[in-house]
């Protein structure tokens, strides 16, 4: 049922089940643009459905080149068979030493705006976990099959995540 349970959640809302359009009913409590909840398991989802060391990645402002986690991702994303999909390689940073190749699948989930659901199959936003903008959204990856971008949306709208681990 409406509000059961959600594939797309409103950023700040641990519980993923909120389907409010009002702004303020999310992390009421961080109002700093930038400012995290990474890991806070009042507000971020990950830590709290997931525990452990899961949670939301980092992401900071729109100009910033070393914006975080979810960031680094822009640019290089593709659309393979309905989902997003980013392959990147991690060196050690050692000369001639090994290296890894991680592939991370984007569902391309659209949007929910209260009960109402759009973009299926067609884009995706994913929240990061840096409050942002002026009109008290936050930040998120959006991408679509021709492009991805940086961007700040309000926190009601219900977006995927992508959690992450230390």
């Amino acid at each position: 049922s409406v509000g059961a349970q959600w594939n797309m959640f409103g950023w700040g809302d641990a519980t993923g089940l909120m389907t409010s359009t009002t702004n303020s009913d999310y992390a009421p409590s961080v109002t700093t643009i930038g400012e995290s909840i990474c890991g806070n398991a009042s507000y971020d989802i990950a830590r709290k459905q997931l525990g452990g060391s899961w949670r939301l990645p980092s992401g900071a402002s729109f100009w910033d080149t070393n914006s975080g986690e979810l960031y680094t991702l822009k640019g290089i994303l593709s659309l393979n068979g309905g989902n997003f999909k980013c392959t990147y390689t991690i060196s050690d940073g050692n000369s001639g030493s090994s290296s890894i190749t991680n592939t991370i699948t984007f569902p391309a989930m659209g949007i929910r705006n209260g009960t109402d659901v759009t973009g299926r199959g067609s884009y995706d936003f994913c929240w990061s976990g840096a409050a942002g903008g002026a009109d008290g959204g936050a930040y998120c990856l959006n991408f679509d099959s021709s492009s991805s971008y940086w961007n700040s949306k309000e926190r009601y709208y219900g977006q995927s995540v992508q959690p992450v681990s230390e």
